[in-house]
């Protein structure tokens, strides 16, 4: 694939700063931890927070692991934005053309975050 590095980024375009891009993150994460703490406390009731447990069973694994990947990543495609990137009116667009991103441009940016996520996680382990 050759991308047409002549094309312009249309000028309305503009950067979203730190303080909304972690509003719109503390968004996300108090909806990922409702649905996710309602969800497995129903199934596995109060002792699923007293368990020290990597993984308590596939419906954890399923709400703890995949639920918010897979989320991100549907409203990454659907909507070029998160719920929270929704309310502080933010889209997620190509760098270079200023259209939406492909599917496998918005699983390499979840990738991205994740390693940079667990990369500073270990750094504070050492």
């Amino acid at each position: 694939m050759t991308i047409n590095t002549t094309e312009t980024v249309p000028g309305d375009l503009k950067y979203v700063g730190f303080w909304t891009r972690f509003g719109a993150s503390l968004i996300d994460g108090l909806i990922v931890l409702a649905i996710t703490v309602s969800v497995l406390t129903f199934y596995y009731g109060g002792s699923y927070w007293i368990d020290n447990s990597l993984v308590k069973g596939p419906l954890d694994f399923l709400f703890s692991y995949l639920f918010p990947a897979g989320a991100t990543i549907w409203f990454w495609v659907a909507k070029q934005a998160t719920p929270g990137k929704m309310v502080m009116q933010a889209k997620i667009v190509d760098a270079r053309t200023g259209m939406a991103p492909s599917t496998n441009q918005y699983i390499g940016r979840y990738l991205a975050f994740l390693f940079r996520h667990f990369r500073f996680s270990w750094g504070s382990y050492g």
